[in-house]
């Protein structure tokens, strides 16, 4: 009775020549499981265990038929262990001491959209990656220029007027939006 609805679910995995589909979402808890434990065990290095699983997620994007699910975890894991490897493995520029953060989960966004949106020549453009890229890149710019000394710090204890006018432009915008769509 059910068995059609689903057997027909295109997000299940890729149907294999026999008939059966890949589960994913099990195998990637599986190797996490294994990662995890063999870590807890001192048995896989820490500096590689987020590498790693970020790896894994993009792996099972391409193994996936490029499903966008895969990809935003892999690439923000991947920019958020690449925070900490960074600095360890290379010499860092001093303008990323403070930054590096805020600089490649934007990035981690920005490939989002060059790699799903751009690359998989999406019919329908997918421009959300764009808007947390450019506050996390703005966010790194300001922390710099915070930490440079460059922006008044007189004002920053008025620093909770920020948010709720953030929210109003964010709001306005959303509804400006909509209200757009509704006219075409």
């Amino acid at each position: 009775m059910f068995e059609g609805k689903y057997t027909d679910r295109k997000d299940d995995g890729i149907m294999t020549k026999r008939g059966m589909r890949i589960p994913y979402v099990g195998i990637l808890l599986f190797i996490i499981g294994i990662a995890w434990l063999l870590r807890s065990l001192n048995l896989l290095d820490a500096d590689f265990f987020l590498p790693g699983i970020g790896l894994i997620f993009l792996i099972f994007y391409i193994l996936s038929g490029y499903k966008q699910s895969y990809l935003i975890p892999g690439l923000i894991i991947l920019a958020i262990s690449g925070t900490s490897l960074l600095p360890r493995y290379v010499s860092l520029p001093p303008f990323l001491e403070h930054t590096l953060f805020f600089y490649l989960l934007g990035t981690a966004f920005l490939l989002l959209y060059v790699i799903h949106t751009r690359a998989r020549g999406e019919k329908k453009a997918r421009n959300w990656p764009l808007l947390p890229a450019l506050i996390l890149y703005f966010l790194g710019l300001f922390t710099y220029l915070l930490d440079k000394d460059v922006l008044p710090t007189e004002y920053l204890d008025r620093v909770d007027l920020l948010w709720p006018l953030a929210l109003i432009i964010t709001s306005l915008y959303i509804i400006a939006a909509h209200l757009s769509k509704r006219n075409r």
